[in-house]
């Protein structure tokens, strides 16, 4: 059966409240929509991937469908996402998002504590592996193929 590309989305959402001096959004968010029922997916990663080409990544289960479509930009000047709801799920504290990437996402393995994605976004673009390091604790490393944290490139 041949494979289909899908949607996926990148979003950074950050938290009002003290100010705090620190570079980009609180949690980055990993959304692929795999057009089956239940069929979106999410990884919260540690950092950013147009960045930084391999990051610490945990599976998160989605509880409702997004529009990828119509998912936009959430300014913190004129709209939030208010507590209590999916998306910001703590008690008083508004949260915002920012589109970082989007674009289409070919699974070329799709395992359980394996995936092979090829990316085509603005940012993300190429192969990247989500594996699997620790199924007990959700420890999941999203990294760009042909690459090494420790020096780069691989040649």
């Amino acid at each position: 059966m041949p494979h289909k590309a899908v949607d996926f989305l990148l979003v950074g959402q950050y938290w009002s409240g003290p100010k705090i001096i620190r570079e980009g959004p609180e949690i980055i968010r990993f959304f692929v929509d795999k057009n089956v029922e239940g069929g979106v997916f999410q990884y919260i990663l540690e950092n950013n991937p147009i960045k930084d080409d391999e990051v610490i990544a945990g599976f998160a289960p989605m509880h409702e469908k997004i529009n990828f479509k119509t998912l936009g930009d959430v300014d913190e000047n004129k709209d939030y996402l208010k507590p209590g709801t999916t998306w910001n799920e703590t008690k008083k504290t508004p949260s915002w998002i920012k589109i970082l990437d989007r674009g289409k996402a070919l699974f070329l393995i799709d395992g359980k504590n394996f995936k092979k994605i090829l990316l085509n976004g603005k940012n993300l673009k190429g192969l990247y592996f989500i594996t699997a390091k620790n199924k007990m604790d959700n420890f999941w490393i999203f990294k760009k193929a042909g690459t090494s944290k420790k020096n780069g490139l691989i040649k």
